[in-house]
């Protein structure tokens, strides 16, 4: 029943955008983003990368995982087909960068991350990647990046809608659709998709022929909504939600004879916002409501465990322009986290309160942009460290620029740090981080040539890093162990040009990721000056599109370094080196396009893993089609 009145609202709303609005004095907002989320307003001197719409087009049945991995030089920890597949920013722990979704965390409060694998890409218009440290805006978790994900507002007229349907040769299927519209008055947007996975690619064992992933079928269904209404020329309201399910077989590790091991997850969240505007200001006033609810069985270790957290949240800032070259925003955020799960013995919840405020001031006719932004959260059973933020960006020349940011961050545990039976410490401290850098940018334009190139610096100390050590032979507890030096550097750049009918882009994007371990609490376990684990030194990714009469033509690289898989650096992963192409044609029937595709992963049938035993897809072959109106 929750699935048909979810599918219904977007399209009765829609029904009413499409009718005629009667003229009024008020004013349509074309281009004017009403519901921006406040990182994307405090970006000075913060590195902000926002994926582009022809980008999430063509790899509209990706999920999160597969976008930022062959996309940006960020690292996507993937526990093979079927398993997690989480995020790590700057060498930092998967644990310390957030996803978020119209301005609120959806990482899960237990384990503190979220599965980008169950995050379709197509469900957003605006899918950004937020570099380095941001709790003095956004709180705990955010030491090494966040996603933010969202949809525009778009209060205009027509209706605008897609459908997609996919097909991999190791028995994949996906099938999406899309639907938005607008008036004068409202904006809707709605999506749904479904997808079913034999995931039946053949892999290299350990030693012998190569055998057939078995026990790795998946199937997943998911909608998403979001009506915005214009209830006056100052008062604007936005309600979302999203509701998705998925079902997966675990399939066994390399070193593993069999598995039996089954998930299954199902999210509903929804978030509401009101925004007034005010004479040079604004008022925001949002909440939020998530339920995440999992269940992992394993008949041979003969687990059956249930998961369900509920997250109740709600925040209200105030931003006002006190003159063309100052402006101030304050504001004040609550959540009450509640957690059953089986292994907690009983009921347990969290709150939050939060107190924050960012003030901006431009120098030299707005060419200086200074931001200073500070936070204080009130966390129950923790006192985390006020958190400040400065950045600034001072633009050289028309073409170029530099920008700086310093500032202090934090996470507070998990429910699983402090809860979980057997072994969850309730003293633990929050990890706290100092995270500085620097940047320059150049954007060169000509008549028929663009040179985009940014180069980033940075440099992160984290204090009290939380690590799951023995206690036992067979308990394990977490602990305060260590002090964590990650420090690198990011180099982007992008040429396009056009020659005669023909446009052409390059898109070249490394990482050095140094990210070593320099104090230890543990003896036994610690390692000072090694790199961690699953972090590579070195990842490069390339993209090359050449256009020419409608039709495209993709090369895709990502060149992943060795990863060490123990802590004293005496084994590791071997580097891999993927290639992806793709071919597509546009066909044009009046106001409806037919785009066909025609795409092979993994063109050199290259063996590799992420993360040990766990392999990964050799070649694989798609036929993608996706007709607009």
């Amino acid at each position: 029943m929750r699935w048909f009145a979810f599918l219904l609202l977007p399209c009765l709303t829609l029904s009413l955008a499409a009718q005629e609005s009667p003229p009024d004095s008020s004013h349509a907002l074309h281009g004017v983003e009403i519901f921006a989320a406040r990182i994307e307003q405090l970006q000075p001197g913060l590195k902000y990368m926002s994926f582009d719409s022809s980008l999430l087009f063509r790899q509209s049945s990706s999920t999160l995982s597969g976008l930022i991995e062959g996309n940006t030089s960020a690292t996507v920890r993937s526990y093979g087909t079927g398993g997690l597949s989480t995020l790590s920013l700057r060498g930092t722990q998967t644990t310390q960068s957030g996803v978020f979704w119209n301005g609120f965390n959806i990482n899960q409060s237990n384990i503190g991350m979220s599965d980008i694998t169950l995050v379709p890409a197509f469900f957003f218009d605006k899918v950004g990647l937020q570099y380095g440290g941001g709790s003095a805006v956004l709180g705990s978790d955010i030491i090494g990046g966040s996603i933010q994900l969202s949809n525009s507002s778009d209060f205009q007229s027509g209706i605008r809608g897609s459908v997609s349907l996919d097909a991999c040769s190791y028995g994949n299927y996906y099938a999406g659709a899309r639907l938005s519209g607008g008036n004068e008055y409202i904006s809707a947007m709605g999506a749904a998709f479904l997808s079913s996975s034999a995931n039946a690619f053949s892999y290299q064992p350990l030693t012998g022929a190569r055998l057939k992933l078995e026990h790795a079928e998946a199937s997943s269904a998911g909608l998403i909504h979001q009506i915005d209404l214009k209830l006056n020329r100052k008062n604007y309201l936005s309600v979302s939600g999203w509701l998705q399910r998925s079902s997966r077989e675990i399939p066994a590790t390399m070193v593993m004879a069999s598995s039996t091991q089954q998930q299954y997850d199902e999210s509903f969240r929804t978030t509401a916002q009101w925004n007034h505007l005010l004479e040079k200001g604004r008022l925001n006033v949002k909440s939020a409501f998530f339920s995440n609810y999992l269940h992992y069985t394993n008949e041979t270790a003969n687990i059956d465990a249930r998961y369900h957290l509920f997250t109740y949240a709600l925040e209200s800032d105030l931003r006002k322009q006190l003159s063309s070259s100052f402006w101030i925003d304050a504001g004040v955020s609550a959540k009450n986290i509640v957690a059953d799960i089986t292994y907690y013995k009983g009921m347990k919840s969290r709150k939050e309160l939060a107190f924050f405020a960012s003030a901006g001031k431009d120098f030299l006719a707005s060419r200086l942009k200074n931001i200073l932004s500070l936070r204080q959260d009130f966390i129950e059973g923790y006192h985390p460290p006020l958190c400040p933020s400065i950045g600034s960006e001072f633009q050289l020349s028309k073409a170029s620029s530099i920008f700086m940011n310093a500032s202090r961050n934090f996470r507070v545990p998990t429910l699983n740090d402090r809860y979980w039976q057997p072994g969850g410490n309730p003293d633990l401290l929050p990890e706290t981080s100092w995270n500085e850098e620097i940047g320059y940018s150049l954007h060169l334009q000509k008549a028929k040539s663009k040179l985009k190139f940014n180069v980033s610096v940075y440099n992160i100390v984290t204090s009290n890093l939380i690590q799951w050590v023995a206690i036992t032979s067979d308990v394990w507890s977490p602990d305060n162990v260590s002090k964590v030096w990650c420090r690198g550097a990011e180099i982007e750049s992008e040429l396009a040009s056009s020659i005669g009918k023909m446009t052409a882009k390059l898109k070249l994007q490394y990482s050095y990721t140094p990210s070593t371990e320099i104090e230890t609490a543990d003896d036994n376990n610690g390692f000072p000056g090694k790199q961690l684990i699953y972090i590579p030194l070195h990842k490069l990714v390339s993209n090359l599109e050449l256009e020419m009469f409608k039709t495209r033509f993709n090369v895709d690289l990502i060149s992943n370094g060795s990863r060490y898989v123990t802590k004293d650096n005496s084994h590791s992963l071997p580097a891999y080196h993927l290639l992806d192409i793709s071919l597509s044609r546009a066909l044009m029937i009046k106001s409806t396009a037919i785009f066909l595709q025609f795409e092979v992963k993994n063109l050199f049938d290259v063996s590799y893993q992420e993360v040990l035993y766990y392999p990964e897809p050799g070649r694989a072959f798609f036929l993608k089609s996706t007709l607009t109106f």
